[in-house]
């Protein structure tokens, strides 16, 4: 995660781009059982501790209703912005609790709204036609909600696939 980090603020220093990092999953690996080995509020809260090290975090927002009502020009002035957005299960049920983290640039998925539901196909024609498809019924120009056009090919897990358990 150091690295990641490091990369982000690397790129962040060198481009006036707005940088938008969407957690929506968290799987401990280190003591995988299984898919539903989820990151727990303790696991979580060292990984949004690292966050802290990011740059250019967009602080003082808090309060903001809806993120994606802003214009890119008040997010972006002459620096780079990240925007942080954690909406993911912890184990155990419920969702990760980032009320301490919302004065560092962490924001809700409320806050940012955002359509993205991939294909689940391995088939180029079947996930260009489906992402196509829900571009058309989800994207509204009227909506506050963004939408994700989700390129992402999805291999199924067989039993050679699976970790030790």
């Amino acid at each position: 995660m150091a690295s990641i980090i490091e990369q982000i603020n690397s790129f962040a220093q060198n481009n006036k781009e707005l940088v938008i990092l969407d957690f929506t999953h968290g799987l401990n690996t280190d003591s995988w059982t299984d898919e539903s080995s989820a990151l727990t509020q303790q696991e979580w809260e060292r990984l949004l501790n690292l966050l802290g090290g990011l740059k250019n975090r967009i602080t003082g927002l808090g309060s903001i209703a809806y993120l994606t009502t802003l214009k890119l020009s008040q997010l972006i002035n002459n620096r780079a912005a990240v925007i942080i957005v954690v909406d993911a299960k912890i184990q155990g049920g419920g969702r990760v609790d980032i009320s301490r983290f919302v004065s560092q640039g962490l924001f809700t998925r409320k806050q940012f709204p955002l359509y993205n539901v991939y294909s689940d196909t391995n088939d180029q024609s079947d996930m260009i036609v489906d992402q196509l498809q829900k571009m058309k019924t989800y994207a509204a120009p009227s909506s506050s909600s963004l939408f994700l056009l989700s390129w992402t090919f999805t291999q199924g897990i067989t039993a050679a696939h699976r970790p030790e358990r």
